[in-house]
Parts: C-alpha cells; sequence; structure tokens
C-alpha cells in the first residue's frame, strides 16, 4: 500500500500500529511525528530532513537511501531494523535506542549521537566523523569499516564489541571504556588515550606509539605483537596482562604497573621505568636494556633469560628475584636492595596446625 505524507500523519493520529507498509519517494521534510509504531514497513528514497521525531518506534523495518539531515530524534527506538545508505548527518539524535540493528553505509558525520545505545548491532562502512558520541554505549557489536575521524569519545563504552579497520584518528578518547574487546592491526598511534580502558580486551598487531597513556588501564589484557613505542605511559596498568612480543621501546612509563603480568619476547630498552611494579611478574626472553628501573619492584618476579644489561638499579627491589639465564652485565646490581631475610622468613612462614583434643571437640 503506498501512502503520501498526509495521509502517514493522519494514520498516526489515530493512534494505532503502522504495520507492513512500503513508502517510496515521501518527502517527509520539516513535518513532526510523534509516539506512532512502524512494524514491518519500508521507507525507500524518503526524506525526512529537518523533522521533529518525538518518541517513534521501529520494529523489523527497512530504510534504503533516505536523508534524515539536520532532522532532531528523541527518544527514538529502532529495533531490529535494517538502514543502507542513509544520510543522518547533522542531526540530533538524544537518547536514540538500536537494537540489533543493520548498518550499511550510514553517514552520521556532525551528528550529535549522545547517549545513545548500540546493542548487538552489525555496522559496516558507517561515518561518525566530527560526531559526538559522548556517554554512548556499544555492546555487543561488529564494528566494519567505522570512521571516527576528530570524534568526541568522551566516556563512550564499548563492551564486548569486534573492531575492524576502524579509523580513530584525532578523535578524543580521553576516558572512553573498552571491555572485552577485540582489536587486530587498530592504528591508536599519537592518540590522547590518557584514562581509557581496554580491560580483558584482546590486542593483536596495534599500534600505540607515540601516544598518550597516562593512567590508561591494560588489566588483564591479552596483548600480542603490538608497538608502544615512545607512548607517555605515567602510572599505565598492564596488572595481570599477558604480553607476547611487543614493543615498548624508548617509552616513558614511570610508575606503571606490571604487577602478576606474564612478559614473553618483549623489548622494554631504553624506557624510563621509575618506581615502576613488577612484583611476581613472570618474564621470559625480553629484553630491559639501559632502561631505567630505579626505586622499581622486582619483587618475587621469575625472570628467565631476559637481558638487563645497563639497566639503571638504584634502589630497585629484588627482593626473591628468580633469575634463570638473565644478563646482568653493566647494570651496577649493588645499587639494587638485595632479598630481605626477615621479609624471606616471613614470606615463607605459615602457622602450625592447630591439634584438638577430644574436650575441645566436644565442647
Amino acid at each position: 500500500m503506498a501512502m503520501n505524507a498526509q495521509d502517514l500523519i493522519n494514520q498516526i493520529k489515530l493512534g494505532r500500529p503502522i504495520e507492513d507498509l512500503t513508502i517510496k519517494g515521501v518527502n517527509f521534510s520539516n513535518d513532526a511525528f510523534e509516539g506512532a509504531v512502524f512494524m514491518r514497513c519500508q521507507f525507500e528514497a524518503c526524506s525526512f530532513e529537518k523533522a521533529h521525531l518525538n518518541q517513534l518506534n521501529f520494529i523489523e523495518c527497512l530504510m534504503q537511501t533516505s536523508s534524515f539531515r539536520e532532522s532532531k530524534l528523541e527518544d527514538c527506538q529502532f529495533i531490529d531494523c535494517k538502514l543502507d545508505q542513509c544520510d543522518l548527518t547533522h542531526c540530533l539524535l538524544a537518547g536514540t535506542n538500536w537494537v540489533n540493528p543493520i548498518f550499511q553505509h550510514l553517514d552520521f558525520s556532525n551528528s550529535n549521537v549522545d547517549e545513545n545505545q548500540f546493542i548487538e548491532g552489525n555496522l559496516n562502512s558507517v561515518r561518525f566523523a566530527n560526531a559526538s558520541l559522548i556517554f554512548s554505549s556499544f555492546m555487543n557489536c561488529q564494528l566494519n569499516d567505522i570512521d571516527f575521524n576528530n570524534s568526541n569519545l568522551h566516556r563512550a563504552n564499548y563492551i564486548e564489541c569486534d573492531f575492524q579497520s576502524c579509523d580513530f584518528k584525532q578523535s578524543y578518547m580521553n576516558t572512553v571504556i573498552f571491555e572485552q574487546a577485540t582489536f587486530s592491526g587498530q592504528n591508536f598511534s599519537q592518540l590522547d588515550l590518557s584514562q581509557t580502558q581496554f580491560r580483558t580486551s584482546h590486542l593483536t598487531e596495534c599500534d600505540f606509539s607515540d601516544s598518550n597513556l597516562t593512567q590508561t588501564c591494560f588489566v588483564e589484557a591479552k596483548i600480542e605483537s603490538c608497538n608502544f613505542s615512545h607512548v607517555s605511559g605515567a602510572m599505565a596498568l598492564f596488572t595481570g596482562s599477558s604480553i607476547r612480543t611487543s614493543r615498548f621501546i624508548k617509552s616513558q612509563l614511570d610508575q606503571s604497573n606490571f604487577q602478576q603480568a606474564h612478559l614473553l619476547g618483549c623489548d622494554l630498552s631504553n624506557c624510563s621505568m621509575i618506581q615502576a611494579q613488577f612484583a611476581e611478574m613472570t618474564c621470559q626472553g625480553s629484553v630491559f636494556s639501559s632502561t631505567d628501573l630505579s626505586y622499581a619492584d622486582l619483587s618475587n618476579s621469575q625472570c628467565e633469560n631476559v637481558d638487563f644489561s645497563s639497566v639503571h638499579l638504584f634502589r630497585c627491589n629484588l627482593h626473591a628475584l628468580f633469575d634463570s639465564g638473565c644478563n646482568w652485565s653493566s647494570a651496577q646490581k649493588y645499587l639494587a636492595l638485595a632479598t630481605d631475610e626477615k621479609r624471606e622468613r616471613a614470606d615463607l612462614w605459615r602457622p602450625k596446625p592447630v591439634k584438638l583434643n577430644n574436650d575441645m571437640v566436644q565442647g
């Protein structure tokens, strides 16, 4: 059933769900719609430019080659919808929810997408360039070829999302949350990622070189073949993370935390790691050559075939360090703190088992 703009407005006023309509080439520009429910409808080559859409619900709808440019969407819901080649540039999308959406070649450039929720979405070739996504949430989404260039991602969160070929150039990413996210070959170089979280995420062949990682969190992350060279990462957290064949060359990582981390085949040479925490770390086949480990804590760590040549060890804590096949040439270990025998005995102390007699048991 075909319908023009006035017919649709009249049907919305009846207050009933609008079902199974095919709407082609209709101009809804500058119109206002409120409180309507569209089910299994198709919109093709329609214009909603400068329209005001308030509390609309689209369920299992298809939108193709349609324009929402400069429109205002407030508290709208898109559930199980597919949008293909649609223009959503310069829009205000306040509190819009997208549940199980499929996006193909969408453009949200220069739009306000703050506090939107994208749940279990499949997003392909979507542009968010120059958009604002403050406090927006992406949960369990597939993100393929997404352009976040120059976008504002302050406090945005991405939970269990898979990223492929995404562009974050010049975007504002301070305090973004990536939880259990998956990245492969992602370029994060020269970005301000301070206080951003990659907790329990999986990062493979990603480039963080020359980025700001101040207080950035990689707790319990899996990191493989990544480049962290020349980063500024004071107080960065790698606690409990697994790091394989990754480079941290000439990075500033003072007061960073690698406690209980597992390092294999990594290069941390020529770094500043003053007061860094490595307690209970497991490290194999890695390089710390010429790194400043002054006041760092390597207590109770296990190091095998590690190159510590020419490291700075002033007041570095080597308590109960297990050392097998490591190279300490020119390291001046006498400046470090050796194993504290009293602490070692205290660490090994266990209370004696208490044997209860029959009277104590009966009492």
